[in-house]
């Protein structure tokens, strides 16, 4: 029986020519298993308006189709113009509220799968406040996550989607991963890097969070920027203090002129903390009153607790005076437990000047270890 080879040529059964050569008559019985070869050939052919149903893979020898229309079924062949206008990623704006988003793409999807990708938009009003999920297609909530910088992801905070702007999520198996958060994820290893100073539009781990390799983080605000500018401070003694002769005394600048990170003790200690490591400039100044006769006087600068500088100067003979005395120290610190403080000394005795200008005692920050 005729039908197609298996490399697309039909081979007839009979040839008509030879018959008549071999004194073969035509018979029906002939005709017919000619007809039948015929018949099988064809409907091994595809026909132009769906009729066939494919049984086998069909090897287009490096060839095309061309004039496609646009699929829309999940089973659909897609043309070209469809993937350059990234028809089926991009979702468009979301259906449910804020925190609780829902997507519904034509054609659905039937199942959420690590690797899929999305774009999405978030509506008017819309803009996310705390940890989100999404449910796209009525397949299910899933946790919408951001990456924690480690490897791993974290749940969302409040302002990582803002009302208008445009997202990509990546499903990772478990959850959707924000690819471009308004608020990226800054770990401890960032933070002494950090230059920033705008408010409100970056957040980062307070820097004793960081120490401790905790994931809290805060939106910086006003009374925080500090943490993202150069760490300094100025305080100073506010009235007289007394000081006995011969006597160490911790000077206890009880007002600040300024802190931008709070790592100044102006109540209790009257010393400096600072939480990010490397070299500050320290700068003290004592000034001493009521100092009688010859009389020397220090300015001590302590860490930790021990004098690591206490120049000194020596005042006239036969004069009750007053002596000032300013000390420049450079100092490396640990940003975590180490501290400065300054305490004065007098051979005579006296008191210590309170005054912005007579008495205080000033850091800042220059650079890592």
């Amino acid at each position: 029986m005729g039908s197609f080879n298996g490399t697309g040529t039909f081979v007839r059964t009979y040839d008509w020519t030879t018959d008549e050569g071999n004194g073969v008559n035509i018979e029906a019985s002939r005709m017919d298993t000619e007809d039948d070869g015929f018949a099988t050939g064809l409907s091994n052919c595809i026909t132009k308006d769906g009729q066939t149903t494919i049984t086998a893979n069909i090897p287009m020898n490096s060839k095309k189709f061309t004039g496609l229309t646009n699929g829309s079924a999940r089973t659909d062949s897609i043309a070209l113009g469809q993937v350059q206008d990234n028809a089926y990623e991009y979702l468009g704006e979301n259906g449910g509220p804020a925190n609780a988003y829902t997507w519904t793409p034509s054609p659905a999807i039937t199942a959420y799968a690590a690797g899929q990708s999305w774009i999405i938009k978030i509506g008017a009003g819309d803009g996310n406040t705390t940890a989100s999920t999404a449910d796209i297609s009525g397949v299910g909530s899933r946790a919408i996550e951001k990456s924690d910088g480690a490897g791993a992801t974290t749940a969302l905070e409040s302002g990582d989607m803002v009302a208008g702007s445009f997202y990509k999520l990546i499903d990772n198996g478990t959850a959707l991963v924000l690819q471009n958060p308004e608020k990226p994820y800054i770990t401890a290893t960032n933070i002494s890097d950090a230059t920033e100073t705008a408010v409100g539009v970056v957040e980062i781990a307070t820097q004793t969070e960081a120490n401790t390799a905790t994931d809290t983080e805060r939106v910086i605000t006003p009374a925080t920027a500090g943490l993202l500018q150069r760490p300094t401070f100025s305080a100073y003694l506010s009235s007289n203090q007394a000081i006995s002769a011969t006597t160490e005394t911790r000077v206890n600048f009880d007002t600040e002129s300024w802190d931008n990170n709070s790592w100044y003790d102006n109540a209790t200690n009257y010393r400096f903390t600072p939480l990010r490591a490397g070299y500050y400039l320290i700068i003290a100044s004592i000034g001493y009153t009521g100092i009688s006769d010859v009389s020397r006087v220090e300015v001590r600068i302590r860490k930790n607790g021990t004098v690591i500088c206490f120049p000194c100067i020596t005042g006239r003979s036969g004069n009750t005076q007053d002596l000032h005395h300013q000390v420049p120290m450079l100092v490396s610190m640990n940003g975590s437990t180490d501290y400065i403080d300054v305490a004065g000394y007098s051979i005579n005795g006296g008191n210590m000047i309170g005054g912005a200008d007579d008495t205080f005692f000033q850091a800042i920050y220059l650079g890592g270890l």
